[in-house]
């Protein structure tokens, strides 16, 4: 005999769930703003780019270096790689390894798109007033 078998076969869906349940409706987490630190004193050039950066953005060291894609750590991110290859004399395969053990190629990617919008921004007429 076959029997159909069902994940929720049983389950009490009647009972709320507490709203800090993992089970209960997915919200976006607002991004605030976290506590200014102080620039670690073992830091070296490229990662005092990635902090000032951070700060600027006002996100952590920790998000600018992370993993997560949300576009206002990726921005940031972007700017501290192409200051990064710019100002330093690191290679691009030392600042993808700073920024998260990142493949060289995502630094290279990172310059390019930063210089573009830099171009961009070049091109258009400044609004005047």
């Amino acid at each position: 005999m076959i029997r159909e078998h069902s994940r929720h076969q049983g389950a009490d869906t009647s009972l709320p769930k507490p709203a800090n349940s993992p089970l209960s409706a997915a919200r976006p987490r607002a991004l605030t703003a976290p506590p200014q630190m102080e620039k670690p004193d073992r830091f070296g050039p490229v990662q005092v780019i990635a902090w000032e950066e951070a700060q600027k953005a006002g996100i952590t060291y920790a998000q600018i270096i992370g993993d997560q894609r949300h576009r206002a750590f990726v921005a940031p991110r972007h700017r501290a790689m192409w200051r990064a290859a710019r100002e330093t004399t690191a290679s691009l395969k030392v600042i993808g390894r700073v920024f998260g053990h990142r493949d060289h190629s995502t630094v290279m990617y990172a310059v390019r798109k930063v210089e573009a919008e830099l171009k961009d921004r070049m091109k258009s007429p400044t609004a005047t007033g």
